[in-house]
């Protein structure tokens, strides 16, 4: 197995997409939400139906909410990480 050298930048990087799909993410999910409960409540008449999507709007919520939990702990550990290495390897960069 080889060593692989992963650089600062590369760390930030990586850290700056994943963000940006989080974000993405949250972001259709809330859009699907509304959408989801608006059609549970003006859309469809059937009571099953209904209490179904609702349901499911319920679950795109708690989707939603982790999602931004997601986002809230990533956001800034990668440069955290980077100083804690540096300060541990003590090398002069």
């Amino acid at each position: 197995m080889s060593d692989i050298i992963i650089d600062d930048g590369e760390f930030l990087f990586a850290e700056s997409v994943l963000m940006t799909y989080l974000e993405k993410l949250s972001t259709a999910c809330a859009g699907l939400t509304s959408l989801v409960q608006a059609a549970g409540t003006y859309a469809v008449q059937d009571q099953d139906i209904s209490a179904g999507l609702q349901a499911r709007a319920a679950d795109l919520t708690v989707i939603q909410a982790t999602l931004d939990d997601i986002k809230g702990s990533l956001n800034g550990q990668a440069s955290t990480f980077i100083h804690n290495i540096d300060d541990i390897d003590q090398f002069i960069y």
